[in-house]
Order: structure tokens, then sequence, then C-alpha cells
């Protein structure tokens, strides 16, 4: 399984989760460069997905939240 991830990390929770950062275009962009990277790499012959990981990171004395959110375009 090969694994393309993507990490958006916020700081404070002015512009929302971080996981909703990431747009159609952004999506698109994605998508174009796991094709790209598994077109270059033919030997590669697995399935693959893509992953989100999203880190809220609100106070510095505090542990960051992480969420993954597997195979998001399934």
């Amino acid at each position: 399984m090969v694994v393309f991830i993507e990490v958006k990390t916020r700081a404070s929770t002015s512009l929302g989760y971080p996981e909703i950062s990431i747009t159609p275009r952004k999506q698109a962009h994605m998508l174009d460069a796991a094709h790209h990277y598994l077109v270059e790499h033919p030997e590669l012959k697995a399935d693959w997905r893509i992953d989100v990981i999203a880190i809220q990171h609100l106070k510095p004395d505090h542990a960051p939240a992480i969420q993954h959110f597997e195979n998001v375009f399934s």
C-alpha cells in the first residue's frame, strides 16, 4: 500500500478545523500529485490511498489534538 499524506495544522480556531482547508482545488492538486508520482514510479504495483492528518495545537503548554483521516477520496 502506497499512502500519500497531506498534513494540515492550525494554531487557532479562527479559520476552523484544519481539515476544512482542503478545498476542491487542493483535492485536485493532491490527486494530480499522487497520479504523477505513480506514473513516474511504475515499479510500485500496489494499491494506494490519500490520507489527511489534521493537527490542532491551540495551547503551547498542551499536547496537540491529532486526527487521522484515511482514504479521503474513496
